[in-house]
């Protein structure tokens, strides 16, 4: 597990947290754009987790697409 959190931490994450439209959209157009998130927890009326550095800028489509 160390080492996990240890090549997250050096090849870096984003936290992000998104707002409206339909979350579960979201979550799924990230899983057919191979798009890995952990960390994941509901608010209210929002979504926040982490992403790869690389992948948070491939995330703007999917929040376009599902409305957030």
């Amino acid at each position: 597990m160390f080492s996990v959190l240890f090549l997250r931490y050096i090849t870096g994450y984003v936290y992000f947290t998104a707002a409206g439209g339909f979350p579960e959209r979201f979550i799924n157009l990230c899983k057919a754009k191979n798009i890995r998130i952990w960390d994941v927890s509901f608010g209210e009326k929002c979504l926040s987790g982490c992403v790869r550095s690389r992948d948070y800028f491939r995330l703007r489509s999917v929040a376009r697409t599902s409305g957030m």
